[in-house]
């Protein structure tokens, strides 16, 4: 990927991840499932909580999704030695792998898209996405 794809991916991941929604890639997994696990790889070692807070999602649904991908081998959980009440998430191998398989797919889709446009409907997308994030930032 490369350093604008990375920054746009990085920037927009939750308007992609929205364009998953309806087909726009095909990740086999729920939009919920695919933040989670971007979360997870982003902010690495966090706990279910803060990524449910993070994300708007309910502390139950959370924890049935960490349940099901743990068994499948994407995420791991591990009690910090400073506290048993909590547990840390981390993506395994198999979760990193898959991640960075899908930012790459996303951002390979999405580069595409933006060099099918014309030059002034390519500028006036990145401008858009200035005036989101300059406004995002204020």
């Amino acid at each position: 990927m490369s350093t604008n794809s990375n920054k746009l991916f990085r920037d927009f991941s939750p308007a992609l991840f929205g364009l998953m929604e309806t087909g726009y890639f095909d990740t086999g997994c729920s939009e919920t499932v695919q933040r989670i696990l971007y979360d997870i790889y982003i902010n690495s070692p966090c706990t279910a909580a803060s990524v449910a807070r993070r994300l708007h999602i309910s502390k139950s649904h959370m924890s049935g999704i960490i349940k099901e991908y743990e068994k499948e081998g994407y995420i791991r959980r591990e009690v910090p030695e400073n506290d048993a009440r909590i547990y840390l998430l981390y993506l395994t191998d198999k979760g990193k792998t898959y991640i960075e398989t899908f930012m790459s797919s996303a951002s390979s889709s999405v580069e595409k898209k933006i060099a099918a446009l014309g030059e002034i409907d390519r500028q006036k997308l990145m401008e858009a996405f200035s005036t989101i994030m300059n406004i995002l930032k204020q």
